[in-house]
């Protein structure tokens, strides 16, 4: 199975079932995770689990994309719940930078070969949990930013769309290469660390 159709498998809303609810973010994923299907990568998300759900839906997607893959979670609640032999979670906020020193230490101190920050879809905690996990990610790894421009703010678009190009200047300037911005809308990018 590809990446949206285990994304759809397991209802996260990163895939395309049902629409209009779901994001699409899969497909493009899939083109340039694919070759790191059969590595022992070490992947973080950050943001688990929605707000009246039980979460853990992006969790199982990941297990089975990535078969020989070390899963590493953070979240603001407690998600112990999906821990297992290759799943190791940590409650704290990715824009805490306690936190993060903390997390990254209970995960051995390693980089991570891909980030995903899925997390409070609130503009200033994104570039707080950006400033204290772009040093985390592995050099030719990815940190994929997720809901940039949340539906929720949609009445204030414009300031939001400042603040995208902003994101993508403050990015750069940090080393990483734009390689994934969804239709050009920033919604979801992917930065690859040179």
């Amino acid at each position: 199975m590809n990446l949206t159709e285990l994304a759809n498998k397991y209802n996260t809303d990163k895939g395309t079932n049902p629409a209009p609810s779901m994001h699409g973010y899969t497909d493009a994923y899939d083109l340039i995770l694919a070759p790191w299907r059969k590595q022992p990568l070490r992947l973080l998300e950050v943001g688990v689990v929605m707000e009246n759900t039980e979460g853990g839906h992006s969790i199982k997607m990941w297990q089975d994309y990535f078969p020989l893959a070390s899963i590493f979670c953070m979240d603001i609640v407690d998600i112990s719940r999906f821990e297992s032999d290759r799943v190791k979670c940590f409650q704290g906020s990715g824009a805490d930078p306690a936190a993060t020193t903390a997390m990254y230490a209970a995960f051995g101190s390693q980089p991570f070969d891909l980030i995903i920050e899925d997390g409070s879809h609130k503009h200033d905690e994104q570039v707080k949990t950006f400033e204290n996990l772009w040093s985390l990610v592995a050099s030719g790894g990815y940190y994929i930013w997720e809901d940039i421009l949340n539906p929720l703010c949609r009445e204030n678009h414009e300031r939001l769309y400042l603040q995208n190009q902003a994101s993508h200047n403050y990015v750069a300037e940090r080393g990483a290469r734009i390689i994934y911005d969804m239709l050009g809308r920033f919604e979801s990018a992917i930065f690859e660390k040179r």
